[in-house]
């Protein structure tokens, strides 16, 4: 007897992992700020790690120019080529302001 089994569910991030947009002023005389998230995990119905990218090659821990925000996006893959729903968030470098002194 021959038993068949095809995955066809889609692996999913741990619910709350994904991190939230993040601001942060700038923090350095380059116009940048240093940035860190925790990377979320995710799981699969075949209890097997599923595979977990971030797409624009952004990782926690680096440097991030002020002005437009950063789009943050993984993707999560299992075994079976099914593909998950993605994190994403962005990051946002501020200016800081200084008052004159008149």
């Amino acid at each position: 007897m021959v038993h068949c089994f095809t995955d066809t569910q889609p692996p999913e991030f741990i619910d709350n992992e994904c991190p939230q947009n993040i601001i942060r002023k700038i923090d350095a005389s380059n116009n940048t700020a240093l940035v860190t998230w925790d990377i979320p995990s995710g799981k699969d119905n075949s209890r097997k790690a599923p595979l977990i990218v971030e797409v624009h090659n952004l990782q926690p821990n680096s440097r991030f120019t002020a002005g437009a925000p950063h789009l943050v996006k993984y993707t999560i893959t299992d075994d079976a080529s099914n593909v998950g729903k993605s994190c994403e968030f962005t990051i946002t470098v501020e200016c800081k302001y200084i008052d004159s002194i008149l």
